[in-house]
C-alpha cells in the first residue's frame, strides 16, 4: 500500500509542474506473494529513492521506484536443422518468483508468433542458456524466436531471427541377397542433390549406393552440406541369404491316443535353416485343419488312425534355393505296457532300516509311458524321485523305518491313454542266518600259555551280514578279529577245555549262535617205525619212519641208543642215524609231543655186529627165493627221492622182466632190461615202500625200495 501511495504522490507532483522525470527500469530488491480474503496479489518492491526533491513549495523527501524485469536474449540470429537442438541464452535483471519458468517461442515462417509453438522451457533460471528444439519439417529464413517469463509475465526486448534447414527423411530401395550372392545392395533413391551425402549407419558418403551388405537392419539417413540430417532415419532390411533348407526337426505330440477320434487338434511345428516354406503330408484317418505351407500345421485324428500301420507325419522344406531331404516325423497311438522287471541296488535292506540310507530300485523306459506310478502298501517305506515326476521316473530312492517287516514295490507306466499293469517286487527283511560250521582246531593245546601259538578259528562271510560277535573262553589273551568273521586269541595257562560260539549281526537283528567245544587232548601214540639201510659198514647209516604225524601231535621226540647219532629229521616223521663200526645193541623209540603232554613210546630194535676189517657188499633189504648166487640185482641210490638206477649182474644172457609192486602187492608197472644194462625208473612213483621183483628165466630175486 505504501508503494501505491507513494506512486500517487509522484503523480501529483508531476501534475504540479514538477519538472523532474524518473525511470522506468528500477531492479527489484524484494517481492513475494500474499493471500487473504480469497485474493492473491504477487508483489516487488524496488530501490529507495533518496534524494530530495523541491517545487512550488512542495518537497519531495523519500520514495521508492517501482521496480520491473528486464529480459533479454543474448544472439540475434540461429541457424538450426529442422528436429534438431538450438541453444538459446537469455540474461534477466529483476526480482524472479521462484514459480517463475521461462518459455522459448518459434514463430511461423513469417515471423509471426499469433500462433506461436513453444519449443523449450527451464525453471529457477535467471541467466544461462536454454535447450529448445527446432521442430520437424521446418523450412525457411523467416522464423523468429523471443522468450517469455512467467512471473513475472514478461516478454524478451528483442527477438532471435532463426533459419531452419530441412532435409526429408531418405527413401530406398533394396536388392536382397539371392541364392547366387550372399550379400544385397541399398540404392537411396530420395532426396538427391549437390551437397547431399548419404549414410546407413557409420560414415556419410555422396554416392546413394552401399554394396556388398550382410544380413541386418540399417539405418538410411541423409545430411546436407549444413550438417543437417533426416529427422528420422529410415530402417531398412537386408535379408540372410537363401539357402537350401537344412535338416528339419519337427516337435508335437507323439502318442495321439487321448485326441483319435475326438474334436482336439494338435500342433505340429517343423524348423529348418534357410526354410521359407513347408509342404506337409499327413497319413490316413487325419484332416489337416491349418498350417499348410507354413511351419506349424493344425491336425485332428479321426478314429481309424489307432489300427492303422502308417502313422508318419511328412515335410519337405524349402525357399527359393530349392528343397531339403524329406523328414518323417513318427507318431503312435498306443496305451502304456507293463513295465520290465524292477532291479535293486541291493537285496539286503537291512544297513537301510532307520538309517535314511536309501535303497535305489530303477526300471528301463517304457514306450509310450509319459509318467511312472511308484507305489508300496508298507506305511514304513518312503519313495523318492531324483529324477522328478514324469518320462524320466525310471529310478527311485527307498527309505525304509525301523519297523519295516516283508512288502513290495511296485511301478505302473502311464500316458493320456491310460495305465498299464503293475510290476512288483517284493522286499524281505533278512534277519542274518546261523553262521556255518567254526572252522579251527578243537584241541587247544598246541594255543595254551606262553609256550603256545595264537590260535584262529573262523566261519564263512555271508553278504548280507554286517559283523560277527565272538563269545570266547574266560581268560583268552592277544584277541584280534572281533566283529569279523575270522577272529585269533590264545588261551590262558591252564585251560581245561570250554567252548567258543559266534553269531552273525547287520540291520534287521541277530542270528542264533553257532559253537564249537574246545578240549585239552594229548597227542596218540606214533605208529609202527620203518627201518632202512642207506649206507654199508664201515660207516653205517639207517633211517626211521612213522608213515604219518600222529593225532593232536605238533612234534615227535626220537631216542637212538648208544653208538647212534641222529643226523636229521629230529621231531619230524622220519630221522636219519648215523652208526659206529662197533657193536649197537639198543632201540630206538619215538614218542607224540604237544604243549598238553607226550605220548607212550613206540620202540624198534637195533642189533648190529661190528664191521668186518674189509670191504663189504650188501644189497638193501634183499629177500632171496630161488636165486642162484649168480643173479646180482643192484638198486641206488635207494631210498630216493626222485628215481632209482637198476643193473643186474648175471652171467646168464637172457632178457631180464622187472615188475614193481606196491606193499600189498599190487602190480604197478613193467619193464625189461638186458644183463649188465643198467636202467632208471621210478621217477612217476609216489613216495612209499615197493617191491622189486626181478626174474631171469626161472630164477627170481626180489628187492624192497623205498621213495620218499
Amino acid at each position: 500500500m505504501k508503494n501505491i501511495k507513494t506512486l500517487i504522490l509522484l503523480l501529483l507532483l508531476a501534475s504540479s509542474g514538477f519538472g523532474q522525470s524518473l525511470s522506468p527500469r528500477v531492479t527489484a530488491t524484494a517481492g513475494g506473494r500474499a493471500t487473504g480474503g480469497g485474493v492473491s496479489l504477487s508483489y516487488t518492491t524496488g530501490e529507495t529513492f533518496n534524494t530530495k526533491l523541491s517545487a512550488n513549495n512542495k518537497q519531495l523527501t523519500q520514495g521508492q521506484q517501482q521496480p520491473e524485469i528486464d529480459l533479454r536474449v543474448g544472439i540475434t540470429q540461429a541457424f538450426a536443422c529442422a528436429g534438431n537442438n538450438i541453444s538459446i541464452p537469455i540474461t534477466a535483471a529483476g526480482y524472479v518468483d521462484a514459480a517463475n519458468t521461462f518459455t522459448v517461442q518459434l514463430s511461423d515462417a513469417n515471423g509471426s508468433f499469433a500462433n506461436a509453438a513453444t519449443i523449450g522451457s527451464s525453471t529457477s533460471l535467471v541467466s544461462g542458456n536454454i535447450t529448445a528444439t527446432v521442430p520437424a519439417g521446418l523450412n525457411g529464413s523467416g522464423y523468429k524466436a523471443r522468450v517469455v517469463s512467467s512471473n513475472p509475465s514478461r516478454i524478451s526486448s528483442d527477438l532471435v531471427s532463426v533459419t531452419v534447414n530441412s532435409i526429408p527423411n531418405a527413401a530406398a530401395t533394396i536388392t536382397q541377397p539371392t541364392c547366387a550372392s550372399a550379400t544385397g545392395t541399398i540404392n537411396v533413391t530420395s532426396p538427391s542433390g549437390a551437397g547431399l551425402t548419404y549414410s546407413i549407419g557409420g560414415a556419410y558418403q555422396s554416392s546413394t549406393t552401399f554394396n556388398g551388405l550382410q544380413a541386418g537392419t540399417y539405418n538410411v539417413s541423409v545430411q546436407n552440406g549444413a550438417g543437417c540430417s533426416s529427422a528420422q532415419a529410415t530402417s531398412v532390411i537386408v535379408n540372410p541369404q537363401p539357402i537350401v533348407p537344412g535338416v528339419t526337426g519337427v516337435a508335437g505330440q507323439v502318442n495321439v491316443c487321448n485326441v483319435v477320434g475326438t474334436s482336439t487338434a494338435l500342433s505340429y511345428t517343423a524348423s529348418a535353416q534357410g526354410a521359407t516354406t513347408y509342404t506337409w503330408t499327413l497319413p490316413p484317418n487325419t484332416v489337416l485343419v491349418s498350417g499348410q505351407g507354413t511351419a506349424t500345421i493344425s491336425v485332428k485324428f479321426l478314429s481309424g488312425f489307432l489300427t492303422q500301420a502308417n502313422k508318419q507325419i511328412r515335410v519337405i522344406a524349402g525357399s527359393t534355393c530349392g528343397s531339403n531331404a524329406l523328414k518323417i516325423y513318427y507318431l503312435a497311438a498306443q496305451l502304456p505296457v507293463t513295465p520290465l522287471p524292477i532291479t535293486a541296488s541291493s537285496t539286503n535292506v537291512c544297513p537301510s532300516l532307520g538309517t535314511n540310507v536309501p535303497v535305489t530300485y530303477k526300471i528301463p523306459k517304457v514306450s509310450g509311458a509319459a509318467a511312472y506310478i511308484w507305489s508300496s502298501p508298507s506305511s514304513a517305506v518312503t519313495i523318492s524321485h531324483p529324477n522328478g515326476l514324469g518320462e524320466n521316473d525310471t529310478l527311485v530312492n527307498v527309505t525304509f523305518a525301523s519297523n519295516f517287516a516283508s512288502s513290495s514295490i511296485s511301478v505302473q507306466s502311464t500316458n493320456d491313454c491310460g495305465t498299464s499293469g503293475t510290476r512288483s517286487l517284493v522286499i524281505s527283511r533278512n534277519n542274518p542266518s546261523t553262521p556255518g560250521l567254526i572252522s579251527g582246531s578243537t584241541n587247544s593245546c598246541e594255543y595254551i600259555g606262553p609256550t603256545g601259538v595264537d590260535a584262529t578259528y573262523s566261519v564263512t562271510a555271508a553278504s548280507n551280514v554286517d559283523s560277527y560277535a565272538w563269545t570266547l573262553p574266560l581268560g583268552v589273551t592277544n584277541i584280534i578279529g572281533q566283529g569279523t568273521n575270522t577272529i585269533t586269541f590264545r588261551y590262558p595257562a591252564g585251560f581245561t577245555g570250554g567252548s567258543l560260539s559266534v553269531a552273525a549281526t547287520n540291520g534287521c537283528g541277530t542270528s542264533a549262535s553257532r559253537s564249537l567245544t574246545i578240549s585239552r587232548l594229548v597227542p596218540a601214540t606214533p605208529g609202527n617205525i620203518d627201518v632202512v639201510n642207506i649206507a654199508l659198514c664201515p660207516n653205517r647209516v639207517y633211517t626211521y619212519s612213522v608213515s604219518a604225524m600222529p593225532g593232536n601231535t605238533t612234534s615227535l621226540e626220537w631216542l637212538v641208543p648208544n653208538g647212534g647219532t641222529i643226523v636229521s629229521g629230529q621231531g619230524t616223521t622220519s630221522i636219519t642215524v648215523s652208526y659206529t663200526s662197533g657193536v649197537v645193541d639198543g632201540k630206538v623209540s619215538v614218542r607224540s609231543i604237544n604243549n598238553c603232554g607226550a605220548s607212550s613210546y613206540k620202540t624198534s630194535i637195533v642189533k648190529l655186529a661190528p664191521c668186518a676189517s674189509g670191504p663189504s657188499t650188501i644189497f638193501t633189504k634183499v629177500e632171496t627165493g630161488n636165486t642162484p648166487s649168480n643173479l646180482d640185482v643192484k638198486v641206488f641210490p635207494n631210498p630216493t627221492t626222485t628215481a632209482f638206477n637198476l643193473q643186474v649182474i648175471t652171467a646168464d644172457s637172457k632178457e631180464i622182466n622187472v615188475r614193481i609192486l606196491d606193499v600189498q602187492g599190487r602190480f604197478i608197472k613193467s619193464i625189461i632190461i638186458a644183463p649188465y644194462q643198467s636202467a632208471a625208473f621210478g621217477s612217476e612213483l609216489k613216495a612209499g615202500v615197493y617191491m622189486l621183483e626181478v626174474k631171469q628165466g626161472e630164477v627170481v630175486k626180489t628187492v624192497r625200495v623205498v621213495k620218499y
